[in-house]
């Protein structure tokens, strides 16, 4: 092991099970920074993971040291982590359920003796263990019984179909939805829909597909993308504002027999192509025609060469200029 500046650690001391680290040349001086790691000790009784309980960063002299303390459960999972300062000012605290699940998490009163509570957040899971809701919020303190007193400020919920997809994406204040998203999905299970509803007086209504246009308020339609595919699953181009007299496609491909991208053309008709090897590595990059859409210009390319391991060997930017890369024996 190495310490500071590269030199090698004067000392690794086993006391029991704790890890005495100090640095090489000035040792037991103000300059050194000593770390002592304590582990967990069990005996007949007491069961032990050899976890680490406490980390403290001290000078070689002693003057000056910060030790950090962490607690467990029975079966290993982190209770609380306690900083160098007294008491709990800075101490977390994560609250587990039976599943081993995280469900909550207690930070610090930011403001000590002030008026803010600890802020918190509480993790929610279906039975499959999916979080379907996390909120933020706060609670008075980091025990049990602040625990239970957990107020929350915003949540964000997740629903899920039968067969375990995400179907919406709920963002609230309080108990009031402020922003949701759905999802939708073709027989075979590809993203094909993905809406953020612009409406929030028919939140409690809307249609059942992401691909369908919800009751227009006066934010405007919905915002519906969707995905459009071939018969080998590959997109062929990603539609926008569907529904709405402002649809386009907003990127659209081809492909190479070998399922490489050959074309890319974007909402503009800008349209960039893509050249291959035998190898199906990419060897040129063609740019979009400046004067006419849909085509590309020739003399506006990258190129790229490779060696036989595969190495890439040369890049040819646009500029004409080309940048040569050797390798090893070990490539």
């Amino acid at each position: 092991m190495r310490g500071v500046e590269g030199g090698r650690l004067k000392a690794l001391i086993a006391a029991g099970l704790g890890l005495l680290l100090t640095g090489p040349a000035w040792a037991q001086s103000a300059d050194e920074v000593r770390t002592t790691i304590t582990y967990q000790v069990g005996s007949s009784s007491v069961a032990s993971n050899l976890l680490p309980v406490s980390v403290t960063m001290a000078s070689g002299d002693g003057a000056l040291s910060a030790a950090t303390t962490t607690t467990y459960d029975a079966v290993g999972n982190v209770l609380t982590v306690d900083g160098p300062l007294a008491g709990t000012a800075d101490t977390v605290r994560n609250v587990w359920d039976a599943m081993r699940q995280q469900v909550g998490v207690i930070t610090p009163d930011s403001d000590g003796t002030g008026a803010l509570l600890n802020a918190a957040t509480r993790t929610t899971y279906n039975a499959d263990g999916q979080v379907t809701k996390v909120e933020q919020g706060t609670t008075p303190g980091l025990t049990d019984t602040d625990w239970a007193a957990f107020s929350p400020l915003q949540t964000a919920t997740t629903d899920y179909d039968v067969q375990g997809r995400k179907i919406r994406d709920t963002a609230g204040v309080g108990t009031a939805a402020v922003m949701v998203t759905q999802y939708s999905y073709d027989a075979a299970s590809r993203p094909l829909c993905t809406t953020v509803r612009m409406n929030p007086a028919v939140y409690g209504s809307l249609p059942a597909s992401a691909c369908t246009l919800g009751t227009e308020g006066t934010q405007g339609p919905d915002r519906i993308t969707r995905n459009v595919y071939d018969a080998a699953g590959q997109v062929l181009r990603i539609e926008r504002a569907v529904g709405t007299p402002l649809q386009q496609n907003y990127v659209a491909y081809t492909y190479t027999p070998n399922g490489k991208q050959a074309t890319v053309t974007d909402a503009n008709g800008n349209r960039a192509s893509l050249t291959y090897d035998g190898f199906d590595r990419q060897v040129r990059w063609t740019f979009p025609s400046k004067t006419t859409p849909g085509q590309v210009n020739t003399a506006d390319y990258e190129q790229y060469g490779y060696d036989a391991a595969g190495n890439r060997t040369s890049l040819r930017k646009r500029d004409g200029r080309t940048i040569t890369y050797v390798y090893d024996a070990l490539n």
